[in-house]
């Protein structure tokens, strides 16, 4: 993935299906993925001359990552726990919520329309997020802050 190019939902969707579909065996793993292809390796990298700009960009991706790290290492949390919250973290940009179905929330995902409301129910029992059902879907908020923008 080029480091230029800019994260769209479709983009990062489309990511986070082939991380999940490429690791069947095991959603650890592609999460794992998922967050060094979204922020990219940090070890192995040889070191090159950046533009001053690319290097304030840099370490800001550092702090997003140490910040997303700390997220990923949360033990009361299941794989789609976490990726859930990192789809709707990237959805929601109001603080009121994101209005969604849980069709296309669970399809966006790449797992069951009744997984995806277990999961829901599970992540509003933890206090993580609010959920209330409208007319248009299910409104969503989330009551924490994952770690990324």
């Amino acid at each position: 993935m080029s480091k230029s190019r800019k994260f769209d939902m479709d983009s990062l969707t489309s990511m986070i299906k082939n991380t999940v579909r490429s690791n069947n065996d095991d959603r650890e793993k592609a999460l794992e993925e998922f967050e060094n292809e979204f922020y990219g390796k940090l070890k192995n990298r040889k070191k090159k001359l950046l533009k001053p700009e690319k290097r304030t960009r840099e370490k800001s991706v550092i702090n997003e990552k140490n910040a997303f790290s700390s997220f990923i290492g949360r033990k009361d949390l299941t794989s789609t726990e976490k990726l859930m919250l990192i789809y709707l973290s990237h959805t929601s940009f109001k603080k009121d919520g994101v209005s969604i179905s849980i069709r296309s929330l669970a399809s966006a995902l790449g797992i069951n329309k009744n997984t995806a409301l277990d999961t829901l129910m599970s992540l509003e029992l933890k206090g993580l997020i609010e959920k209330e059902s409208t007319p248009r879907g299910t409104l969503i908020k989330l009551l924490v802050r994952v770690g990324m923008p």
